[in-house]
């Protein structure tokens, strides 16, 4: 079976900011968007008097990362580097394209790759990853 890829739905945003409550920097002209993937944690809890596989629910997530990816421009490129540079953590939101809601967490900005390799016609790309460091607050949209 073929590993399921999903992409973002159109109108899907991306923003930042210094606080959960004010995440008002959009990222423009994004081409991906992969929120992070948290999944809850099932620890095999089995001992050999075991008859039934037992598990046991973590309460500890896997915080995840979201990538995205957007075409250049210089004044965001070096907006995002600037977040970068500064190793301090930010808000971020992604709005989902079909309405129904709002994703926020905090993570700090690791990656911001400039891609120039589609050749003289194309329009470079900036491949960027964060690291999540909190839990998805996921809000229901109208």
């Amino acid at each position: 079976m073929a590993d399921f890829v999903a992409e973002p739905a159109q109108s899907t945003t991306l923003a930042y900011g210094d606080a959960s409550t004010a995440v008002t920097v959009s990222v423009n002209n994004l081409l991906t968007v992969m929120p992070p993937n948290q999944a809850v944690r099932v620890i095999p809890a089995n001992t050999l008097a075991s008859t039934l596989d037992t598990f046991v629910v973590s309460s500890v997530q896997a915080a995840g990362e979201l990538t995205f990816s957007c075409h250049h421009q210089a004044a965001q490129t070096s907006a995002l580097r600037v977040v970068r540079d500064a190793k301090a953590a930010k808000w971020w939101e992604v709005g989902l394209g079909d309405t129904t809601g709002t994703i926020v967490f905090q993570g700090y900005l690791l990656d911001v790759e400039l891609d120039i390799t589609g050749g003289p016609e194309s329009i470079p790309t900036v491949n960027c990853k964060v690291q999540v460091t909190t839990d998805e607050v996921f809000t229901a949209g109208s």
